[in-house]
């Protein structure tokens, strides 16, 4: 009976001892500052649970017991309890280092801000993209800044609102550009030019990320005629950017109309940037095509090629309306006028799959007397390939009467292309061509015999002699390259 009642007692004791240790880590994690109340509180509920006159004596047994115990739990209780220290001390740690950090940001943002005031123009852009990076939590500091009485400070905010490159991303939100916005049409209208200028230039962003695209393009339109060249520049560059966003046609219809006129300026930079901004205008650039087709006759070579590539653009969606007016203004130019009668090919030879019907006017130029104008011609029927099949008669007859091995090479190409089954008819002139003084014409024709591929392969041993020996880099690459897709291929 009594080793019975010593066991209860043990139990018990063990028991009290199991929720006296709990109780103690329980208070620590809390971190109740009253633990030793609790602690206390617990020993007088064990006494009681005993009904126990000896206190003292349960007292040394249940310290022994509450030893035991907490080695026993010592692996769970120690970590868990150094967890929650380490997760107090990390959520004030946090908390210190998130207002620090907070108020150190807003520091950093205002003295970026504020640095626009005396950097140097080559640093600028150094601040622009630290504000830029920093995103969201930096507008309303910059929007702020927008009203600083220092233009300086003014263009530099606005650039950063709406930087973007390959490099850095943007990292403002739409709901930011909502907000940007209206800053950004005022700065439209800014006393300072470089204000104005910076608030073009990156526009068409904040636009399109606040869907106001035709709006922007009708205050971009009031600016075209600013007096300032810089603030011309981007305000039609902008334009274009935001052409393909547009809604309604009245702003496209506007638009184009301002750029018409703006093609004959006498800036070709202001020119060029016009071009390159029609482009993206698609069927809506229709009334500009025959302003665009006279500039190909620009004596700025670059305004030349910025309109052939213009041209090749527009041409997906003004397709048959573009061939047309390139051929008419062809037979209608001055025979003398070999350049721009050169140029309206070159863009005609820009549009995709060229219709059969054109091959007879094509033909007729093959008898031009200039050979620009006949080796462009060459070049676009041998493009055409099979659908150019009835210039074959025609191609045959002015081979023969051609001298120049480079031309000849040109129309024995053109034929080739037409029709592969004609190779052995005019590989000759080929290889030939490969023996020829001029560099330019052996390099054409190794050129030519790569794009044959393996049925070329008679070709080898001239190919691998020039590539050699040749004294012309430009003929040693192009007999190079051809002997690699001729060898590769075979």
């Amino acid at each position: 009976m009594n080793v019975c009642h010593d066991y209860a007692k043990k139990k018990r004791i063990s028991a009290c001892a199991d929720f006296l240790v709990m109780t103690v880590y329980l208070t620590l994690l809390a971190g109740i500052r009253r633990s030793i109340i609790n602690i206390i509180r617990t020993f007088l509920q064990f006494f009681s649970a005993l009904r126990c006159r000896t206190p003292v004596l349960v007292l040394a047994s249940a310290a022994s017991s509450i030893w035991k115990k907490s080695l026993q739990q010592s692996r769970i209780i120690l970590p868990l309890l150094m967890l929650e220290i380490l997760f107090l001390n990390g959520c004030q740690n946090d908390s210190s280092t998130n207002t620090q950090a907070s108020s150190r940001s807003l520091r950093e943002i205002r003295d970026l801000i504020n640095s626009f005031r005396n950097i140097a123009p080559g640093l600028r852009i150094n601040v622009i993209i630290k504000l830029s990076q920093i995103g969201s939590p930096a507008v309303p500091d910059m929007l702020e800044a927008c009203n600083d009485p220092d233009p300086r400070v003014r263009a530099g905010v606005i650039l950063a609102l709406g930087y973007s490159s390959p490099r850095y991303d943007r990292l403002f939100q739409l709901q930011d550009d909502v907000k940007i916005y209206p800053y950004v049409i005022r700065a439209l209208n800014d006393k300072d030019d470089d204000v104005r200028a910076s608030a073009c230039l990156v526009l068409d962003d904040i636009a399109r990320g606040a869907d106001k695209a035709d709006d922007a393009v009708g205050h971009l339109i009031n600016l075209l005629n600013d007096p300032n060249n810089l603030v011309q520049y981007r305000a039609v560059a902008s334009i274009g950017y935001l052409a393909p966003k547009l809604d309604k046609d009245d702003f496209a219809e506007s638009a184009v109309k301002h750029f018409t006129a703006m093609l004959t300026d006498r800036d070709p930079e202001l020119r060029s940037t016009v071009v390159r901004a029609l482009g993206c205008f698609g069927a809506d650039a229709k009334p500009a095509l025959s302003s665009l087709v006279q500039l190909l006759a620009d004596k700025d070579r670059n305004i030349r090629n910025e309109v052939v590539e213009c041209l090749a653009e527009l041409s997906s969606s003004n397709r048959d309306v573009l061939i047309a007016l390139l051929i008419d203004t062809f037979f209608a130019a001055k025979r003398g006028d070999d350049e721009y009668r050169q140029e309206l090919l070159r863009s005609l030879r820009r549009i995709p799959s060229l219709p059969s019907t054109i091959t007879p006017m094509l033909v007729t130029m093959l008898e031009d007397k200039s050979i620009k104008v006949r080796k462009m011609a060459e070049i676009i029927l041998g493009d055409m390939e099979s659908d150019a099949h009835e210039a074959i008669p025609a191609l045959r007859n002015v081979l023969k009467k051609r001298v120049l091995m480079g031309e000849k090479s040109t129309i024995a190409y053109a034929l080739f292309r037409i029709d592969n089954h004609i190779l052995n008819e005019v590989f000759p002139i080929f290889m030939a061509a490969l023996k020829d003084p001029n560099s330019e014409t052996r390099e054409h024709a190794a050129n030519i015999l790569g794009y044959i591929g393996p049925p070329a392969k008679l070709s080898v041993p001239i190919l691998g002699s020039l590539a050699l020996t040749d004294p012309d880099r430009s003929v040693r690459h192009a007999a190079d390259s051809a002997l690699t897709i001729i060898l590769r291929k075979n």
